[in-house]
């Protein structure tokens, strides 16, 4: 990663232009690894969720509600979804929880209280 002349100095020895030049290298780096991290986590969370997301009409099947009953709990904020407006997209682990406890009536005040 470095050069083998800095590596071999105490960084007290270097002079200014040595140190500006490793410490450019060393961010350089350090950003390049955190993009990298950054696009590899994101990717592992969109093929995570593809295999997850519902759309309206598999949300409905599986909860028995209407349309439009899904999009009025969704509004306010009763029923858990990943999207609003159109389309919506729902996470079946997040139904599935919502319907194991019970349809609580608000789940927005749900979440605010694990926080």
């Amino acid at each position: 990663m470095y050069n083998k002349e800095f590596s071999q100095k105490p960084i007290w020895q270097f002079s200014i232009g040595e140190f500006e030049t490793r410490l450019k290298k060393t961010v350089s780096t350090l950003i390049e690894l955190a993009v990298k991290k950054a696009f590899e986590e994101r990717a592992s969370e969109i093929a995570d969720t593809s295999s997850d997301t519902l759309d309206l009409k598999k949300a409905s099947e599986l909860t028995g509600l209407s349309s439009s009953t899904i999009y009025s709990k969704v509004s306010r904020f009763q029923m858990p979804s990943l999207t609003r407006g159109r389309p919506l997209l729902f996470s079946k682990k997040e139904l599935m929880t919502w319907l194991a406890s019970g349809r609580p009536k608000n789940y927005l005040n749900t979440l605010t209280k694990k926080l």
